[in-house]
């Protein structure tokens, strides 16, 4: 039906102007015209994309490696706004539509283009093969060849410059009409790329591709179809160009899409999804994984996100190679993690990226596993489908809460929380009362303050140390700049960002550090690997970091605490009905100064310099009241690993 609604165009084309040449050319145009609203529709679409893109990359950055999140925010966007992802397909399918019924007009220009009624068309097509595809075509030919009498066809002309259109180039050994077809889809695909408002930010390899899919599909028409099919090819191309410049000039992309801004958090993606990995650091990769799988019998696996995570598990560690003969897998996505260098009989360590580490863990063979990372099964790292009894430990690296800062759910998959304090356990055992769940708890410690505990007296000499969390709105992203301007006079600072903040925005450390890089009182700092001079200083300022208790248990010295937007990852938190532990503490191991009232934090800073012995007595209290086991934590921890394994290996025998 659709073919001979468009025929009906095809065919007054040819009778108005007697060429067919032409007859395609101006169908071609009536199916751009026929297009253009619908074309209209798809560039403001695109556009309403493009002016989206910004947002879509902050979700990127803010939920990285979170695909599902980032997905159900895309959609949520998407829906806001009104934009529709499959709009765009739809010129795609009626092209294809159009382009389907040209062949068949071409390939029937008897049915569609001459006044030969139907039973006068059955008799002609009889006299040809019943095997040939293009029988209509071959009837010309021998009315053309004085083979048939029909003085209708005979007025039938698909030649145009002396060549006919009715036949397929590839049997001719003629390329031309193939290789214009093939030439007009490459330089519409090149002024596409520069001129459409979605392809514009699609990334090379994909614009290659498309190319490529585009030339190749010309060329393959061009070869092997009628003539006049790769005639309309160009003519379609050529158009298609026209349509864009009209599309632009109708709705101006500039208009509605801040590109400053698209090209600023393309930038800070691109910092994120860059892949720097070497071909050594790829092959390490590969021979890691086949060792970790070759080894039986495992027992006890350690998975850390990166180098700065070790120190959480070094005190453990340390005792259990001392005081046992447990070998320990540690796995870690840091290829330039130092542990790597560290394999021994007793300690073997491995490089897994975290796309590998996907299928490691879905294959995961131990008794035990021990992590930092929380949402354990319910994102890319899963419970194993091996083996059904492995342990999953969760080991927090922070004294702070879980039930606000974890996204709900995120530990309810583990088996064993190690709890700092008493605080943690709290949270743990309400959890498990209102969601029926049944997390065993073991109260630890915290092995990484033990391990600093023991170390030499901290120096004074009146630094500030400025750690901020990675969270959004943190100090780095709020009041660096004011909070620096108004110290630096009286106080030497250290700016210590969070290590995620450091990897995910290259740029803007390199803009502050340039900034203050003559300033003898200002230092910005981008190296976490140990605590260091954090413990020097007088006092630390941070937002929602938790190493401000480690800084205030350790060193006794008070924490300003900027109140900058709480990162809260569970929206019901509430649901426990438990008060947030950074939320009543803050004011205990230091003071709190809200975003409008920084002008006092030189004044706060001052009198906690000045009266450090009532700061140190009321933060080691409160110290003493809230840790578990201090100075033997590792041991603790260590002890328990031990002895789960010991009980797993007695029942297997018994079963």
């Amino acid at each position: 039906m659709i073919t001979s609604f468009l025929s009906i165009f095809m065919k007054f084309f040819y009778n108005l102007f007697h060429n067919y040449g032409l007859a395609i050319l101006f169908f071609t145009i009536v199916s751009k015209i026929i297009l253009f609203p619908v074309s209209l529709l798809v560039q403001k679409n695109s556009i309403k994309l493009v002016s989206l893109r910004p947002k879509i990359n902050r979700i990127k950055i803010d939920y990285y490696g979170d695909d599902d999140k980032i997905t159900e925010l895309e959609s949520k966007l998407y829906k806001e706004e009104k934009y529709n992802p499959f709009l765009s397909v739809i010129p795609l399918i009626i092209q294809l539509v159009i382009l389907i019924c040209f062949v068949q007009i071409v390939n029937n220009p008897i049915t569609y283009i001459s006044n030969v009624d139907s039973k006068t068309r059955d008799l002609l097509v009889a006299e040809v093969s019943e095997e040939s595809n293009y029988q209509e075509l071959e009837v010309l030919r021998k009315v053309k060849n004085h083979e048939i009498n029909n003085k209708e066809l005979e007025k039938i002309d698909l030649e145009v410059f002396n060549y006919d259109l009715s036949l397929i180039p590839v049997n001719l050994h003629n390329y031309l009409f193939p290789l214009l077809a093939a030439l007009s889809s490459l330089i519409y695909c090149l002024y596409d790329m520069k001129k459409n408002v979605l392809q514009r930010e699609q990334s090379t390899r994909y614009k290659i591709i498309t190319m490529l899919i585009s030339v190749s599909l010309s060329l393959y028409l061009g070869l092997y179809v009628p003539a006049g099919v790769a005639l309309y090819w160009i003519f379609s191309n050529l158009l298609a160009m026209v349509v864009l410049f009209l599309l632009n000039t109708v709705m101006k992309p500039t208009k509605y899409i801040d590109y400053s801004e698209l090209e600023k958090s393309n930038a800070e993606l691109a910092t994120l999804t860059v892949e720097d990995r070497s071909k050594d650091v790829i092959k390490q990769e590969k021979v890691d994984y086949k060792r970790f799988f070759k080894i039986d019998n495992k027992h006890l696996v350690i998975y850390a996100e990166d180098s700065g995570y070790y120190k959480y598990y070094r005190g453990i560690i340390n005792y259990l190679l001392e005081h046992s003969n447990l070998i320990i897998h540690y796995i870690t996505s840091d290829y330039s993690d130092p542990v790597l260098k560290e394999n021994t009989e007793q300690f073997k360590a491995y490089y897994i990226g975290e796309k590998k580490l996907i299928s490691l863990m879905m294959k995961m063979d131990s008794d035990i596993v021990l992590m930092t990372v929380p949402d354990l099964d319910k994102y890319h790292i899963k419970r194993s489908y091996v083996r059904k009894d492995i342990e999953y430990i969760f080991i927090h690296h922070g004294i702070g809460n879980y039930n606000c800062s974890c996204k709900k759910g995120s530990l309810d998959h583990f088996d064993t929380i190690f709890a700092f304090g008493k605080y943690q356990r709290k949270e743990i055992t309400e959890g498990n009362k209102v969601y029926n769940l049944k997390r065993k708890v073991v109260d630890v410690g915290y092995p990484l303050l033990d391990e600093m505990l023991i170390e030499e007296k901290f120096k004074n000499n009146k630094t500030i140390i400025i750690a901020p969390s990675w969270q959004k709105d943190n100090i780095m992203e709020t009041c660096i700049d004011e909070i620096i301007n108004i110290l630096k006079k009286n106080f030497k600072l250290i700016v210590r960002p969070h290590p995620y903040y450091v990897k995910h925005n290259k740029n803007k450390m390199k803009q502050l550090k340039d900034k203050y890089y003559n300033n003898k009182n200002v230092i910005i700092q981008d190296d976490y690997s140990t605590i260091g001079n954090i413990l020097d200083s007088e006092i630390l300022i941070t937002d929602w970091s938790g190493i401000s208790y480690e800084y205030a248990f350790i060193t006794k010295r008070p924490v300003i605490s900027i109140n900058t937007p709480m990162r809260v990852l569970n929206k019901d938190y509430q649901e426990l009905g438990i008060e947030i532990f950074e939320l009543y503490s803050r004011d205990i191991i230091g003071k709190s100064i809200d975003l409008d009232k920084l002008n006092t934090i030189d004044k706060v800073a001052k009198d906690m310099v000045k009266n450090k012995t009532k700061y140190s007595k009321k933060i080691e209290d409160f110290f003493e009241e809230n840790v578990y086991n201090i100075g033997t934590s590792s041991e603790v921890a260590a002890k328990y690993l031990v002895n789960s394994i010991q009980e797993k290996i007695k029942r297997r025998k018994h079963d």
